[in-house]
């Protein structure tokens, strides 16, 4: 590596890792101030909250680097164009290509970091400061939920897979209900559906019911029952208590769930599914992307007087507009407007042009 490299890369990772740091501090002294009042009344041991912020500690990562880095980016490379070190290196025939190289590379690598922490650690880190606290610091558990509950899907006992489209815990009556159930080696053996469902005398009873039966060889038959009383093992606690959370599932995981649900019929829940997955795979080169952006922008400071408050400015406005867009494109993939594939990369690919356009007329 080049000395002029290094001495670009130094500054970025310096001030990267202490946009990190403060970051992660201000996110856990609000979050603090803001819980104080509910820690105290609810007399929660300082050991728990420990645990609790513990836990949260890589999802606040991952929320933040893609700001501390865009930072990092825009304090270096506007300290070096008012110091007309720019200007010196391009002199000495140095595009900005070649200065940006190592940059680039660098905000890549932490993408690539980005994607293993989500993929490996934040679902069980979610998990885990939602159990703390729902239960230790909340002190409640989630059967205590009196409010209708929406899209319910669980992994039942006989290898079933539940789909309610709604369970409202008041009556313990379901409504819109499918069950999969599959053999040894995971073929669908049989499927029902129901219109409504209600817990009586310790029993579920179903109404409205078309039961699709297949054989070895996949051949249907199918018959059509009023009201029967069905041979569920689960409870109503069950379905509150351990119902499907997508948040705490990696890309595999959102696969196979989504593999699962084939045959449910559900189509709005596999349509999120897949706008989820996209989203798990773009969200982490979002740090990527808004450096090209960041780029042009540290460029055009020219003056030392406000240099840092002029880069922490730019920061903000660049991802506020790439999480605002990212948001709505997300929102719309989900309401059926945008494919998965376009709800997921949309503001990596707008925000990737803009910055090699940008980054093209200031080269």
């Amino acid at each position: 590596m080049r000395i002029l490299d290094r001495y670009i890369l130094k500054s970025i990772v310096t001030i990267f890792l202490g946009a990190l740091l403060v970051f992660l501090t201000l996110y856990l002294v609000v979050d603090i101030l803001g819980h104080l009042d509910e820690f105290l009344r609810e007399k929660v041991s300082p050991l728990i909250i420990w645990e609790y912020y513990a836990s949260f500690l890589p999802i606040i990562f991952v929320q933040t680097a893609p700001i501390a880095i865009l930072l990092a980016i825009l304090a270096t490379f506007s300290k070096l164009n008012v110091n007309n070190e720019i200007v010196a290196m391009r002199s000495a025939g140095i595009n900005i290509w070649q200065l940006t190289k190592q940059t680039v590379l660098f905000a890549f690598i932490v993408s690539i970091f980005i994607f293993w922490v989500n993929e490996n650690i934040i679902p069980q880190a979610m998990q885990t400061s939602d159990k703390i606290k729902m239960e230790k610091i909340e002190g409640k558990a989630s059967l205590t939920q009196k409010e209708k509950i929406n899209n319910v899907a669980y992994f039942g006992k006989k290898n079933r897979l539940y789909f309610i489209n709604s369970f409202d815990p008041k009556t313990l009556t379901m409504e819109g209900i499918t069950i999969l159930e599959q053999d040894k080696n995971q073929e669908l053996k049989e499927k029902n559906y129901a219109l409504k469902g209600i817990w009586k005398n310790r029993k579920w009873v179903f109404s409205g019911i078309q039961v699709f039966s297949y054989d070895k060889n996949g051949a249907e038959t199918s018959e059509f029952i009023d009201e029967k009383t069905m041979d569920i093992p689960e409870t109503p606690t069950d379905f509150m208590t351990q119902r499907v959370q997508v948040d705490y599932m990696n890309i595999r995981q959102l696969e196979d769930y989504k593999a699962k649900l084939a045959d449910s019929g559900a189509k709005s829940v596999i349509r999120n599914l897949n706008v989820d997955i996209q989203q798990r795979f773009a969200y982490p080169f979002g740090s990527l992307v808004i450096v090209f952006v960041g780029l042009p922008f540290s460029l055009m400071i020219k003056k030392r007087k406000g240099m840092t408050f002029a880069s922490f400015g730019v920061c903000m406005l660049i991802g506020f507009l790439y999480y605002l867009t990212n948001a709505i494109s997300i929102a719309l993939g989900k309401s059926d407007i945008f494919p998965p594939i376009m709800a997921g990369w949309l503001a990596n690919v707008l925000f990737l042009i803009i910055g090699l356009v940008l980054l093209k007329k200031t080269s």
